[in-house]
């Protein structure tokens, strides 16, 4: 709505609303005048929607209308995913070279090594991992994923380790304490959207 002013002399007036439509991305206006008695009072009214927004701000040739908009909007999303990848940490070293035990001795060995400095931890998800595991075949590639800096003390790594049935995913968390690293218990799934973060599952490269 644009405007609407009422007859001083509490006579009949007429309100001019201007419609702002958006079939197939295009605007189109009418205009109606429609009689009302108004009391002798002025009507004040506010801007309603995208055909009353200030555009006194707005640079040189830009169009708020624009059915373009959406789409920017959503390229600039993806450009920040894009540049966040690139400039996430390289993966650790001690996880590259679980993943290639991986390959060689299966996803147990992986287990077994990540977790070397604490035996228990590494024996029960050992057990876990491989009933977990026993249908999907043989381990013939890994990969990882992404790798999402959580804190300047967690690092967190989403890795596909490739079974001949179906992948599994991963979630490996490496935590940096006052004196040493090391990874924290493992979470994993065939499923994955329970694992890799939406960015990844929602915005494809």
């Amino acid at each position: 709505m644009e405007d609407s002013i009422a007859d001083a002399g509490g006579g009949q007036a007429r309100i001019r609303l201007v419609v702002a439509t958006m079939p197939g991305g295009r605007i189109r206006r009418r205009q109606a005048a429609f009689p009302c008695d108004c009391l002798g009072q002025r009507i004040e009214t506010t801007g309603i929607g995208p055909a009353s927004q200030d555009s006194s701000n707005d640079p040189p040739g830009f169009n708020p209308r624009s059915p373009m908009r959406p789409h920017i909007v959503l390229a600039s999303l993806l450009l920040t995913f894009a540049s966040a990848a690139h400039s996430a940490p390289a993966a650790d070293p001690v996880l590259t070279k679980g993943l290639q035990v991986c390959l060689t001795n299966g996803v147990e060995a992986c287990v077994l090594n990540w977790y070397a400095d604490r035996p228990k931890l590494a024996a029960e998800t050992r057990d876990k991992i491989a009933a977990f595991t026993k249908d999907l075949g043989n381990v013939f590639d890994t990969e990882v994923v992404t790798v999402q800096p959580i804190t300047k003390r967690l690092t967190r790594f989403y890795v596909a380790i490739y079974f001949t049935r179906r992948p599994l995913w991963l979630r490996v968390d490496r935590y940096t304490g006052s004196d040493q690293s090391f990874f924290l218990p493992l979470k994993y799934s065939l499923d994955p959207d329970d694992i890799l973060p939406g960015y990844v599952t929602e915005f494809p490269p």
